[in-house]
């Protein structure tokens, strides 16, 4: 623990010393197969489906994303494939990650994420994009067209993180207080340390020159000032191409460039980082979510709000155990009920106010004002107030 800033430092190193063994995960190293990778890793979901309701249920998945591990992971062997036919590849032979073509049905909800500006949407119609292949097979089964036309192709690898998550969960089920606070922790943040990026962040004092070339070619995570002409600035020491396309850059003139530049940057790695582990992960999380929101609403229920681990509905616990009662429980990746709600109002993402029928309330706002709000709209109640 003293060799290590945080948590999940210390569960990568946990699971790697003590649990991997004679297992084999990809150690991602390279730009290419990062960058593609990458464009098939999202987060979680969290959304608004509808402003306001009464007699609301609010349920949380036991251990989401660790639950999302327990089943093959990609192994350390990979090649690309590619076909440009009218079919394209084989949707059922593929394991990996794919750009594809997809027309979406009539379902309720989207089943595929799109990254925007604004943030992570699940949108209808058609469209392109890279996923992984567990989440086009899935949408392929709800009846999505999808045409898969190229992408990196995995070996499989079984029983990866199956010890390290029974292991701890067994621990975290006999722990209380703060103990159980740390071993939850090392449980859930082990799959989020896989996605770093595998490039080393560089720190170091520059001047107001430097400072303008670095800001305009790579990611800077932050920078402040020194004095009038020194800045202290960290930042990721590879050429960025949308950041040399939002300042009017050459990306190729810029790579050309660097050895001539005035900064030339060593590049440091890390080599304990695995992308597509965590791009997996997520992706069986998502599909996970998305198959309870359907059964609900396939059984008459309504959705009103979801964040990447809970969701609220307006079906009764009674209901939910009636419709689907393999996913109710409080084992790994079941469903786990929390508060009968009286009133719910959902403003946006992570933005709202529960009035729950024992009389507490919950307001959940990223800014001061959502503690007036609270008791403002419900007066004589005890407010509890989390603020981001």
């Amino acid at each position: 623990m003293t060799q290590h800033l945080t948590l999940s430092s210390v569960a990568k190193t946990k699971f790697l010393k003590y649990y991997l063994k004679d297992s084999k995960i990809p150690l991602i190293t390279s730009s290419i197969l990062y960058n593609f990778i990458y464009s098939a890793y999202y987060g979680g979901i969290t959304e608004v489906y509808a402003p306001f309701g009464l007699n609301l249920t609010y349920l949380d998945v036991n251990s989401l994303y660790p639950s999302a591990i327990l089943d093959s992971m990609p192994s350390n062997q990979t090649y690309w494939i590619e076909s440009y036919s009218e079919k394209g590849l084989d949707i059922n032979s593929i394991y990996g990650v794919f750009f594809a073509q997809v027309i979406t049905n009539n379902l309720p909800i989207g089943l595929l994420p799109i990254k925007t500006k604004e943030g992570l949407i699940f949108p209808n119609g058609k469209f392109d994009g890279t996923w992984t292949s567990v989440e086009l097979q899935y949408a392929a089964s709800k009846g999505y067209k999808i045409k898969v036309i190229k992408g990196y192709q995995f070996t499989k690898e079984y029983n990866v993180f199956d010890e390290y998550v029974q292991s701890l969960s067994e621990q975290k089920d006999k722990l209380q207080g703060s103990q159980r606070t740390v071993v939850k922790g090392l449980l859930n943040s082990l799959t989020g340390r896989f996605a770093l990026n595998f490039v080393k962040p560089k720190t170091k004092i520059v001047d107001s020159e430097d400072l303008d070339y670095i800001l305009a070619t790579k990611k800077v995570n932050t920078f402040k000032e020194v004095n009038e002409n020194n800045f202290i600035i960290t930042y990721l020491p590879i050429v960025d191409k949308t950041l040399c396309e939002q300042h009017n850059l050459d990306y190729h003139k810029v790579i050309l460039n660097e050895s001539k530049a005035k900064i030339v940057d060593k590049v440091d790695v890390f080599k304990d980082v695995s992308i597509i582990i965590s791009a997996f992960a997520t992706a069986r999380a998502r599909i996970h979510m998305h198959e309870i929101k359907l059964i609900i609403i396939n059984n008459g229920g309504k959705l009103f709000y979801s964040d990447t681990d809970s969701l609220v509905t307006d079906l009764t616990l009674t209901k939910l155990i009636e419709i689907m009662p393999d996913k109710i429980g409080d084992t790994l990746g079941k469903l786990n009920f929390e508060y009968e709600i009286d009133r719910g109002y959902f403003i946006s993402n992570k933005t709202y106010l529960l009035k729950l029928k024992s009389g507490l309330c919950f307001c959940f706002y990223s800014c001061s004002f959502a503690f007036y709000f609270c008791l403002l709209l419900l007066p004589f109640t005890f407010a509890v107030y989390f603020c981001l």
